[in-house]
């Protein structure tokens, strides 16, 4: 301005602004009224043993596997180890090995950074180790794990490093994992499609969840549970069932019983084998199988159990087992 007059104009064009995206809570799938052992509906004998194991092995900073056929209740289990172990106060994150292709399952498994591959986020993702870090990661259908990602996974199991895809930088994490499956991994193993390696890593401590028709008694625990929660959920009285009702829901267990499209696929499940009587047993059963798997080599087989050699040689004195 001169005189009063505009002679001339100043445009400032300003640089960009970067904000920084507060901190967020990490996301997680907790759930407390499923985070308890008492929520594992059932009082037959067999399942008492297993939730009796799985008490056993909750404190334990250690993975377990969680062998199962489809919809015995594994994720139920996995859920009580987590929210009465040591890591209870952490997040929980389950993830389905079998829900993403076979070129996705490293960034999700162990996140990336920008600029990783086409259609990468710009920034990044953190992967779900890193969003377990603290507490627990719980992996479903561990046995559709592709053959050459399976080492990525034994090393972080065994250094509790993670590599993000595209990064060179080491990043530690604090994960207890949780493996579940409804395959028979020892025919996977034998067969070629799964690692042993990383086999016995994960199942040095297993629980094997036992169907319905091994669990005498709790096809009336069960009718009451789920109709008490479905009348809560709608607003209505819970719905009374006719003896005859109920005697046919106690004969409803051979395959003819069942509607035709569960038919096929319960009959394709691979048998299980018998669950141990002691998790000593199931420790041992572990031991004489890496042992054996590596030709007796002690240091190979301490190695791949995740334990040392001199821990190795105390568990062979323990349970009598000969030296190869």
């Amino acid at each position: 301005m001169v005189d009063g007059e505009c002679r001339g104009t100043l445009l400032v064009i300003p640089g960009t602004v970067r904000t920084r995206t507060p901190a967020r809570a990490v996301p997680h799938e907790g759930d407390a009224a499923r985070a308890r052992f008492d929520a594992i509906v059932g009082t037959s004998p067999a399942l008492l043993t297993v939730i009796d194991q799985a008490q056993r092995l909750a404190p334990l900073s250690v993975p377990v596997l969680i062998e199962g056929e489809t919809g015995v209740g594994k994720e139920l289990f996995a859920r009580a180890i987590h929210g009465t172990g040591a890591v209870a106060d952490g997040p929980f994150v389950p993830f389905n090995c079998g829900a993403v292709s076979k070129e996705m399952l490293a960034s999700e498994l162990f996140g990336y950074i920008r600029g990783a591959f086409t259609g990468a986020s710009q920034d990044g993702r953190i992967g779900r180790f890193g969003l377990a870090d603290g507490g627990t990661l719980c992996l479903d259908e561990i046995g559709e794990l592709p053959l050459d990602l399976q080492p990525y996974l034994l090393r972080v199991l065994e250094e509790g490093i993670v590599y993000r895809v595209g990064d060179n930088v080491p990043r530690r994490v604090n994960v207890r994992l949780l493996a579940m499956t409804n395959r028979n991994l020892r025919e996977e193993v034998a067969a070629g499609r799964f690692r042993a390696d990383l086999y016995y890593r994960l199942s040095v401590t297993g629980l094997r969840i036992p169907p319905q028709r091994e669990r005498a008694g709790n096809i009336d625990r069960l009718l009451v549970s789920f109709n008490d929660m479905l009348a809560r959920r709608h607003g209505c009285a819970p719905l009374r069932f006719a003896s005859a009702t109920l005697e046919a829901l106690h004969r409803h267990v051979e395959p003819d019983d069942l509607p035709e499209d569960l038919c096929a696929p319960v009959l394709a499940h691979s048998p299980m084998p018998p669950a141990a009587a002691t998790l000593e047993a199931t420790e041992r059963r572990a031991i004489e199988s890496a042992i054996a798997a590596l030709r007796g080599n002690m240091t190979d087989a301490a190695h791949s159990l995740g334990i040392s050699r001199s821990t190795l040689y105390r568990k062979l004195s323990q349970y009598g087992i000969e030296r190869a």
